[in-house]
């Protein structure tokens, strides 16, 4: 069982979206201005955003992810550049083996687990995952907010 320890989010962050732009995926990484400080499981926040942020890119052709940090919670944000989806589809996606529409692209592969794994590891760690469509521009938004809590 993983210990929670001390970890720099925005670092975390960074080496997700820097790894995946090594291996020549269209990701990108708005680096948060400071230390971000936040006690978790790194290898379980980990496994989260990289599914988090493998998805945008399958999905949605790129991933732009920035960290947000309010009075009561960090923000992580992944924006896909894809087509979306339908509004009742979006708690949906979080299910266990539930794809939205395996006819509309049969060459991705998946168990359909991904999403379902990501929001238990959130969850376990106080906070919550949601997707929406954006408004003004084509693409979802995943949104992790974690609890913020004084050091």
């Amino acid at each position: 069982n993983e210990v929670v320890e001390d970890i720099d989010l925005s670092a975390l962050l960074e080496s997700i979206c820097h790894d995946m732009l090594d291996s020549g995926k269209d990701v990108d990484y708005e680096p948060h201005a400071d230390v971000v400080r936040y006690s978790g499981k790194t290898n379980a926040l980990r496994r989260a955003f990289n599914n988090i942020i493998e998805n945008a890119v399958k999905y949605g052709k790129q991933a732009r992810v920035s960290l947000v940090v309010n009075e009561k919670t960090y923000e992580v944000r992944v924006k896909d550049a894809g087509p979306g989806i339908p509004e009742a589809e979006c708690e949906n996606v979080f299910a266990p083996f539930y794809r939205v529409d395996a006819a509309r692209s049969p060459e991705q592969a998946g168990t359909g687990l991904g999403l379902a794994v990501t929001r238990d590891i959130i969850r376990a760690h106080g906070g919550d995952v949601v997707c929406r469509n954006m408004t003004h521009e084509p693409g979802l938004v995943v949104v992790v907010r974690l609890p913020y809590v004084e050091n």
